[in-house]
């Protein structure tokens, strides 16, 4: 089964900068969506992680270029790749626009690594659109943050985690802290 990182919500993203290993100094990922064109989202980190588009339309963004999701069934795919486990901890990092006006799921996903089934899920940031659109991190099986996030606004959301703590941030500001109760979840080979 091929596992995927994959973006579906109904909101632009900007830049997304994935990914960053507990380990490493340097992102493991880096998409910033300044493509323009084409059914690609070149991985800047210089790992060769690119995104495969499904869906979402090339528009301007918070800071270069940008996608813009239907919130039903537009997403990107990077293939599963060890890199992205984050399975000691890493951080997420991209640049959202909440659109209130899409038809989309009760919780769409800023970003996810998890089967392409979508089942054991590895980590998760999403969005509770029945809590007022709350920003939700998702690891090893608990979540953390239930910050309700303003709307039709672009906003830089981030999240760290170290297998022990789990911290949330909206436009550079602490808004949650939990403790993190188990490791992430293994996605390699799972159906």
């Amino acid at each position: 089964m091929r596992l995927a990182i994959t973006c579906v919500y109904g909101i632009a993203m900007g830049l997304l900068t994935l990914a960053v290993r507990a380990q490493d100094a340097m992102p493991v990922l880096a998409l910033s969506f300044d493509d323009g064109a084409g059914n690609t989202a070149r991985d800047s980190s210089g790992n060769g992680f690119d995104g495969k588009l499904d869906g979402p339309i090339w528009v301007a963004g918070a800071h270069g270029g940008a996608l813009e999701f239907d919130g039903v069934d537009d997403f990107v795919t990077v293939a599963d790749e060890p890199e992205l486990l984050l399975l000691e901890g890493g951080t997420l990092m991209a640049w959202a626009f909440i659109k209130t006006d899409a038809g989309h799921a009760d919780w769409p996903r800023v970003m996810i690594k998890a089967n392409s089934t979508g089942g054991g899920h590895g980590y998760d940031l999403l969005l509770d659109r029945g809590a007022g659109y709350s920003l939700r991190f998702c690891v090893g099986g608990a979540c953390a943050s239930h910050f309700v996030m303003e709307t039709d606004a672009w906003h830089h959301v981030a999240v760290a985690f170290d297998g022990e703590t789990i911290t949330v941030f909206v436009d550079g500001a602490q808004v949650a802290e939990a403790a993190q109760p188990g490791p992430a979840i293994d996605t390699t080979g799972k159906s």
